[in-house]
């Protein structure tokens, strides 16, 4: 994926932002998908990698424990109470990035959040399911950074940050 994270009126070849990545993921057994490789992203300036990982474990169709640390990190815990009914309990951590000119330099405009959620989902036919999340976000900060990697590992002291907020959403998913 890529795109142009910047005002258009500062765009440059330097506010193009792509991220990818190659997993490899192996069937241990029935119930169990095991994997990793890297991902890749250019937000310093230059590509840049990082490992990925993949875990899917089902048990008898009802038990379900997922990892994913590819474009973000996601776990989750799920349970199917009935065969159009399945609970998940979910913790993320994510962010989004821009490039931005401020007092002369290139930096990052850097997003960082993280939530926890109840959600669950109603399968309302072979291919529609209503899911709703109903959740706290834990952390969400908001900073400007230097393109350099001693920049990326450095702790921000003085950013705006918010508390811990609840949040609801809706959503429907089609045919995945």
């Amino acid at each position: 994926g890529g795109g142009i994270y910047t005002n258009l009126s500062e765009f440059s070849g330097k506010c193009i932002l792509g991220q990818g990545g190659i997993l490899f993921v192996r069937k241990m057994n029935p119930n169990l998908y095991f994997g990793g490789g890297i991902a890749i992203n250019n937000v310093l300036g230059f590509p840049m990698a990082f490992f990925a990982l993949y875990l899917d474990w089902h048990k008898n169709g009802k038990y379900e424990f997922n990892l994913s640390m590819a474009s973000k990190f996601e776990i989750s815990a799920g349970m199917k109470l009935n065969p159009k009914l399945k609970l998940r309990l979910v913790g993320e951590a994510n962010g989004m990035s821009a490039v931005v000119e401020k007092a002369g330099e290139s930096k990052i405009f850097v997003h960082n959040y993280s939530t926890i959620r109840l959600q669950p989902e109603l399968k309302l036919g072979k291919l529609l399911t209503a899911q709703m999340s109903v959740g706290v976000s834990v952390i969400r900060d908001v900073y400007f950074q230097d393109r350099t990697i001693k920049a990326f590992y450095a702790d921000v002291e003085d950013y705006p940050h918010f508390g811990v907020a609840p949040y609801i959403s809706v959503g429907m998913k089609y045919g995945f």
